[in-house]
């Protein structure tokens, strides 16, 4: 059986060695509250560089809407213009025919 004086060795030597324990686990403890403390910051800025992103594609959403309606004003106004071409290429076309009557009956009644 252990003597008093080899007790109260081998309890101050597991004192030490606890005491290195602890140390060590305050060493680590730290660093892993530097890793989540990182990275809780990089989540806040992921999440506002996510906001920024939802408004930035809103607002593209809002653009490609915008960009839309203008094509189609730009299509209604093309076959508008299509239309109005048309009539004036027919009216056109009328005057021309009654320019060649005219010059047939004249050139007819040289003859």
């Amino acid at each position: 059986m252990p003597t008093q004086e080899e007790r109260l060795t081998a309890l101050e030597q597991s004192q030490i060695k606890f005491g290195e324990a602890i140390s060590d686990l305050n060493h680590y403890v730290t660093m892993v509250l530097g890793v989540v403390q990182k990275q809780e910051w990089e989540m806040r800025e992921m999440r506002g560089s996510l906001r920024s992103l939802d408004s930035n594609v809103q607002t593209l959403e809002h653009n490609v809407q915008t960009l839309q309606q203008n094509v189609q004003t730009i299509e209604r106004n093309v076959q508008t213009l299509e239309r109005n071409m048309n009539t004036r290429f027919e009216e056109q076309d009328k005057k021309l025919d009654s320019i060649l009557h005219i010059l047939n009956t004249l050139t007819g009644k040289s003859d």
